[in-house]
């Protein structure tokens, strides 16, 4: 059976075998974020395992939208992003999402 093949009867929550272990090595272990205390500092790595997105996708939010958690630059190439932060961004998105969408009015239904 190829490695593609593989990949897909893989079970939740295992690497694939399509991915190499090298490139399974490079990604932040987050599953222990719930525990970390909300001064503590991660990587735009861990968030965008975090978030389920790209790096270059988290960069963007940063320029765009102003609720975005505001990154920290420790050092040239050293940048995170506070948890406590990332946290309350979280919970904000998910109640927003979680109201319910304003009424559309229907094509040709004007204010009367």
């Amino acid at each position: 059976m190829k490695s593609s093949q593989l990949a897909r009867f893989a079970a939740p929550g295992e690497p694939s075998a399509a991915v190499p272990a090298q490139q399974r090595a490079n990604r932040p272990n987050v599953s222990h974020f719930d525990t970390l205390p909300n001064a503590a500092l991660v990587s735009i790595q861990a968030m965008a395992a975090i978030n389920g997105q790209g790096v270059s996708t988290l960069w963007r939010h940063c320029k765009q939208d102003p609720d975005f958690p505001k990154p920290i630059r420790l050092s040239p190439g050293c940048t995170r992003f506070n948890v406590g932060e990332i946290r309350a961004y979280l919970a904000k998105k998910a109640e927003a999402s979680a109201r319910p969408a304003p009424k559309q009015r229907s094509k040709g239904q004007g204010a009367a």
